[in-house]
């Protein structure tokens, strides 16, 4: 890049390094006086704030040697009717090989009922080669004394208890003396905004939480300024943040009943949430892995595992089992009776629930389709298009999906 043939910095980005940042080029006058000038409003009376600005020499140092015109820069504060508060004079600034940003700044403080003053920066320099700035980030910042704050009874920023019980919390604050009216008002950090607490304008807050407080983390602290400036959240300092943390208990659920035919696995599907948790199956045998909420499992019998969630938090222990249910074989009847006794009165196929997707159909002497279904596990009931079906025998198809389990046979059907 090439600013006035590289006598200029090449300038990329305000002094927080925002390649979008905003910021204000000045190329000086040949005369001096003031080139700046804004009335700043609302602001806190009777407070002392520190006022600062970035500025940035843009002539580098190669250029014009020995004679560069170097900027030099004054900062005043006055009131409305001229009467000055407040001035910095930053000197000579020198160049540089690189663009480097330089802060200056200086406190003062309005009397007692002014909320407004007037800003003007003036050149001090005669134009020429060089006397060329740039101006970043003017700021008006009130100074306040040190606040700090703490929780009684817990020696850090942070205290903590389980959801489920009801806790009180007593919160202190500590500020140097420096204003001649302090008030003070705790705030609590809500959806991104510290919002004022209601009645909390004392060094000491007593806070309650029901049992029935949402888990997560809450965060608070002191706020104070002078009392005619309390409305205004901008008068005022704060202390660091403090925080509760209510710890969500464990809970716990081992997933629904299995079935399989033995010799196979089955997935678990077990879940667990709480703050601080680690989770274990009990079971030792015919797991892959007691640490994984979702194991595989492979028992030769009718076995029960249980899932067990505990707090290393200290907020306590749950279990919870499922139930996985081992067939031999799959067992398809060869006779079933319709007739309206209630007595053997569908095909049922109890091992089907070890097949999750699955294609079963009948069919009748003359290769029509009979019945058909695709894992809804539905026993057949004898009927056909609405009507009974003719006693006899029929052939029956049974195809599961990701298994060599195939099945073909014969069935009688007796009315």
């Amino acid at each position: 890049q090439n600013c006035f043939a590289s006598t200029w910095h090449s300038i990329t980005s305000d002094h927080t390094g925002n390649p979008n940042g905003y910021m204000m080029v000045i190329n000086a006058s040949y005369e001096r006086g003031v080139f700046y000038t804004e009335v700043v409003r609302n602001l806190c009376a009777g407070t002392t704030f520190q006022f600062s600005a970035y500025l940035l020499n843009l002539l580098r140092n190669s250029t014009c040697p020995g004679s560069a015109i170097l900027p030099d820069i004054t900062f005043l504060i006055e009131k409305t009717d001229g009467t000055v508060i407040g001035s910095l004079n930053t000197g000579p600034i020198a160049s540089s090989a690189i663009p480097t940003w330089l802060q200056y700044g200086f406190v003062f403080t309005l009397p007692a009922g002014l909320n407004e003053v007037v800003l003007k920066i003036k050149n001090n320099a005669d134009g020429g080669c060089g006397n060329d700035i740039v101006l970043d980030d003017i700021q008006f910042k009130p100074c306040g004394p040190a606040v700090s704050a703490g929780i009684n009874g817990f020696p850090t920023d942070t205290a903590g208890h389980c959801s489920g019980a009801a806790m009180q919390y007593v919160f202190s604050g500590t500020a140097t003396n420096f204003y001649r009216n302090p008030g003070y008002q705790w705030q609590q950090f809500i959806n991104g905004v510290w919002t004022d607490i209601a009645g909390a304008n004392s060094l000491q807050y007593s806070l309650s939480f029901p049992a029935q407080a949402l888990p997560g983390k809450y965060f608070y602290r002191l706020s104070t300024a002078e009392t005619e400036n309390m409305a205004s959240v901008k008068c005022r300092v704060a202390s660091q943040q403090l925080m509760v943390n209510i710890l969500e208990g464990p809970s716990v659920n081992a997933g629904p009943d299995k079935t399989i035919i033995a010799g196979d696995m089955v997935q678990l599907n077990g879940s667990a949430s709480g703050d601080s948790i680690i989770h274990r199956w009990i079971n030792s045998g015919n797991i892959s892995d007691v640490n994984s909420l979702q194991p595989r499992v492979n028992p030769p019998a009718d076995e029960t595992f249980i899932l067990r969630i505990q707090s290393m938090a200290g907020c306590g222990t749950v279990e919870d089992s499922v139930f996985v249910k081992v067939f031999p074989d799959i067992y398809f009847p060869n006779t079933f009776t319709p007739n309206g006794d209630h007595k053997n009165d569908r095909w049922v196929i109890k091992a089907l629930e070890a097949f999750p997707v699955y294609q079963l159909k009948i069919y009748n002497r003359y290769g029509q389709e009979i019945f058909s279904d695709s894992g809804g596990r539905i026993p057949w009931d004898g009927k056909y298009k609405g009507g009974d079906a003719e006693p006899g025998v029929y052939v029956y198809f049974f195809k599961p999906a990701n298994s060599t389990r195939f099945k073909k046979g014969t069935l009688l059907l007796l009315r």
